[in-house]
Parts: structure tokens; C-alpha cells; sequence
């Protein structure tokens, strides 16, 4: 999925413009297709000087305890890239002079099909065990994040259910750790 949108960020007082795409990958291949390959050479093109790369990982229902890579074809006929393809990915588009933004997202597996399955309605009926699960997978991206230079690690993404003051216990532990490997924003 690929859209332009200018946005103004403000980073330590400083402003910068930001023109960017937020990429998709739907299939463990996604980052080193030919398609992907032709996006980031279009990228520069089109004055874009950021992309938003995702990455997804899937849970089976809205109050499973557990998320996982999916590295076989899901409900909605996709997969989680290959730390592999993402890590090539990256790299690429900071060769051709983009800043990276790592979103990391969680998906209820049949999302496609039914509009009750939104990932902001999770609701684990363990939530210990849920967020064990995510909590390592998270920190497993935050250090692809390092190790590629990705100029900002993003997560948490529409995890309604998952905030509020009630959840800070669980947040802020997380946080503190990726901030422990993680340099960038």
C-alpha cells in the first residue's frame, strides 16, 4: 500500500518536511520483490524523502493469548517478511537517501473478511501471556530497527485495548528496554 503524505515533524525544535509512503509488506517476500524494488527506486521520483516499512505479525482471534510470525499463508492470504527482506529492504532505501520508519503491527488473522476482527478490539483473555508474546517480538524488531539504522521504531499501533493507565505497568518496562537498544526516535 503506497501514499504520499506530507506531514511537518518536530524533533528537538527542529522542523523537517516530511514526505513519505507507508509500505506494506503482505508477504514474507514483499521486501525483496522485484515490485518493492521498483517502489524504492520511485520513491526519490516523487520527492519522497521517507518510507514507513511494516512489518506484521498475526494473533488467531481478537482474545488470543499469543501473536506469532506468520511464515505460512494466513486467512487473508499473507505472511510476516523475513527479517532477511526487511533488513535488505531498509538498507536499500537508505542507499537511495530515504529515512525509515520500523512499524511493527499486530493483525487478527481473518481481519479481510470481518470488520469485528480490528486489531484495536484485542482483548486477551490472558493479558500476561499476550503481552510476553509481544513484548519479545517487539524487542526483537526494535534491534533490526538498531542494527539497520531505521531512523524511528514505531509499535503500539491501535492497540486501544492495550493503553490507558491500567496498561502502563506493562508499557513503560517495554519502552525503557527498547530505549536500552535502540538509539534512534
Amino acid at each position: 500500500i503506497l501514499l504520499l503524505y506530507p506531514l511537518t515533524l518536530n524533533a528537538e525544535g527542529i522542523y523537517e518536511n516530511f514526505y513519505g509512503v507507508n509500505i506494506d509488506g503482505q508477504w514474507d517476500t514483499s521486501y525483496v520483490s522485484s515490485d518493492s524494488g521498483s517502489i524504492a527506486n520511485w520513491l526519490p521520483g516523487v520527492n519522497a524523502n521517507w518510507a514507513t516499512v511494516q512489518v506484521t505479525w498475526f494473533q488467531d482471534s481478537l482474545f488470543s493469548n499469543k501473536i506469532y510470525q506468520a511464515t505460512s499463508t494466513t486467512k487473508c492470504s499473507t505472511r510476516t517478511p523475513t527479517d532477511d527482506s526487511l533488513k535488505k529492504y531498509i538498507n536499500s532505501l537508505h542507499e537511495k537517501g530515504l529515512k525509515v520508519i520500523l512499524k511493527f503491527y499486530v493483525y487478527v488473522d481473518g481481519w479481510c473478511n470481518d470488520e469485528n476482527r480490528w486489531f484495536g478490539n484485542i482483548q486477551p483473555t490472558n493479558i500476561d501471556e499476550w503481552f510476553t508474546s509481544y513484548r519479545a517480538a517487539v524487542l526483537k524488531y526494535s534491534k533490526i530497527a538498531e542494527e539497520t539504522k531505521a531512523e524511528i521504531f514505531s509499535f503500539g499501533n491501535e492497540l486501544r485495548n492495550q493503553s490507558g493507565k491500567y496498561r502502563e505497568e506493562r508499557w513503560e518496562p517495554l519502552i525503557k528496554d527498547i530505549r536500552g537498544s535502540y538509539k534512534g526516535k
